[in-house]
């Protein structure tokens, strides 16, 4: 929506009364109150009376002038801009004095994008009349859109001492001041223009984008309830609504806001785009793909877009969908190093670390790319390194992404490449270093509690592995409780093994590593036949346990099968 004030229609009609005689009005009364335009007038109607009071020579050059500004405004609702603006070219011509002319011919000049023009005709109407609160605003639009800022405050402070009734203009100073990052003056501004015309929507959108901005969601959100009580069709409230939820975590409320935004506006690419992030958000690819589709169909130069489809083809599995994706994007922006890294992504996902890894490190040389971008690429390429095996090259990379922002992930990523090189203290120190940043995060408590054991500190893995439990649900609780039940068992805890490794399997009946415990504490009581059944249960699910493979083939030949038992111990020696 262009922020100039436009000129108003006035009402035209003939009011007749039976009880008296009404003078006939002539001819040219009559097209200039048709040219006015109005209720009941059609565009043709209008322009071809305008047209015959232009062409009539006997009509002094201000009086055509105001005719041809009157047409230029039926062309300007019909959204033939450049007529429009030859009319007022006419218009100017024929009455130089005529300020209403230049500062119409601004605003088409504005819709035109011709700034520069449109900052010439304003500068023509204020030279004519000096205190025209319209041309201020309309100026100040002008340079606001040419990035000049200051000049744009200036004209709204000047609009605004000449005009202090207006609302518009309050809110036009309120994005200003919302564009260099002082939300407090915008947030002013916008209540102000709120006080004077509280069912004024857009000032409540407005208001609600600045408090987003500065991280006030909830408070947003309510700003733009209010806009939508007001507008409840402003397809524009509903998308910046569903961004809010968005960053409350509020999915479903997002995903609704931004429905209501498509419902509203059926070709709004946007809304369409937002809201395919919220499903790849909640893991529904397929809803993200379809509404990455109807975005990139009405946006087709959009490479962010395209980008988003490709991660959502990613996540679904569909990697050759997601690669052409990808392709198309750096075919276009051969600088995008976002399509670089999320491809790297795709790649260390398939296990091809090479190319994942050169990926990230293309991604790595463009500039300017801020810092935080750079520590996650760093970081992503750190662990396509260590997969890889190169563990040196691994372990500088995360000192350099630990260097630019330290997070609990990357501390915990470099403590598992410390236990790739058997360096255990270093390891617990990342750990703790990842528990300082983030106490509740249950990897670290998990990875820290299996090196404290490692250190058969089992007090201290103990206690990391409960919290692990605490602090985890569904399967990543089967998990924590398969960790903890192994530090019982060093302890000879064997009711608390049995208990944890049942409450595991209830989360979890396919996890192999609770049968396995099981195992070894029928194996340590002597009861040779359960343990047996429940090596066999462990190694079903899961054929890599060594371990499992070795003990069941030593209970095999106690038992009496020893061909059974040599070819498992054989088995678990080639696994070595």
């Amino acid at each position: 929506m262009r922020a100039y004030v436009w000129w108003g229609v006035a009402s035209a009609g003939v009011v007749a009364a039976a009880l008296w005689i009404v003078p006939t009005p002539s001819v040219t009364g009559l097209n200039k109150a048709v040219c006015r335009g109005g209720t009941g007038l059609s565009f043709q109607q209008q322009v071809s009376a305008c047209s015959e009071l232009i062409e009539n020579a006997a009509l002094t050059g201000k009086v055509r002038a105001v005719m041809l500004t009157r047409r230029a405004q039926a062309y300007t609702e019909k959204g033939d801009y450049k007529t429009a603006r030859d009319d007022l070219t006419r218009a100017v011509t024929l009455a130089p004095g005529y300020e209403e002319g230049w500062l119409r011919r601004g605003d088409i000049d504005d819709a035109l994008d011709d700034e520069q023009g449109a900052l010439r005709d304003y500068a023509r109407a204020l030279a004519l009349m000096t205190d025209d609160d319209r041309a201020f605003n309309n100026r100040g639009w002008a340079y606001a859109r040419l990035g000049d800022a200051d000049k744009a405050m200036a004209d709204y402070d000047r609009a605004i001492a000449v005009m202090p009734g207006v609302p518009l203009y309050y809110v036009n100073r309120g994005n200003v001041w919302r564009g260099k990052g002082i939300f407090d003056k915008a947030i002013a501004d916008y209540s102000s223009a709120i006080a004077l015309y509280p069912d004024y929507a857009r000032a409540y959108r407005e208001r609600a984008e600045a408090l987003s901005a500065q991280g006030h969601d909830g408070e947003a959100i309510g700003d733009f309830q209010l806009a939508l009580a007001r507008a409840p069709k402003d397809a524009v409230s509903w998308n910046d609504l569903g961004v809010a939820f968005d960053h409350k975590g509020q999915n479903a409320e997002a995903i609704d806001a931004f429905s209501k935004a498509i419902g509203n506006a059926p070709r709004y690419a946007t809304a369409y785009d937002n809201r395919g992030l919220m499903h790849m958000k909640t893991g529904d690819s397929k809803a993200a793909i379809a509404d990455f589709n109807h975005a990139i169909a009405l946006a087709p130069n959009n490479m962010d877009m395209l980008r988003h489809r490709a991660d959502a083809f990613a996540n679904s599995g569909a990697a050759d969908k997601a690669l052409a994706d990808y392709s198309a994007v750096l075919k276009r922006l051969p600088r995008d190093f976002a399509s670089f890294n999320n491809r790297g992504n795709l790649y260390a996902r398939q296990g091809k670390y090479a190319a994942a890894i050169a990926d990230y490190s293309t991604a790595l040389t463009i500039e300017p790319m801020q810092e935080a971008i750079k520590a996650l690429i760093l970081a992503n390429r750190a662990d396509a390194r260590r997969a890889a095996g190169t563990f040196d090259a691994a372990m500088k990379d995360y000192n350099a992404a630990l260097a630019i922002a330290a997070t609990p992930d990357r501390y915990r990523h470099r403590g598992d490449l410390d236990q790739d090189l058997h360096n255990p203290e270093a390891a617990i120190a990342d750990y703790s270093s990842a528990l300082k940043l983030d106490p509740n995060d249950w990897m670290s408590h998990y990875n820290r509690g299996a090196a404290l054991a490692n250190q058969s500190d089992n007090a201290g893995a103990l206690r990391d592995f409960s919290d692990a439990v605490r602090l985890t649900t569904g399967e990543a609780r089967a998990v924590a409780l398969s960790g903890r039940a192994a530090v019982y068992f060093a302890r000879e805890e064997d009711e608390k093994v049995l208990a944890d490794c049942d409450a595991a399997l209830r989360l979890a009946p396919k996890r192999a590593v609770p049968w396995y415990w099981r195992a070894r504490v029928h194996l340590r009581a002597g009861e040779d036949k359960k343990a047996l059944a429940e090596f066999d249960a462990a190694i079903a699910l899961e054929p890599r346990l060594r371990d499992a493979w070795y003990r069941r083939g030593l209970i095999k030949r106690r038992l009496g099968d020893k061909i059974g038992g040599d070819a498992d111990i054989s088995h678990a020696a080639a696994m070595s």
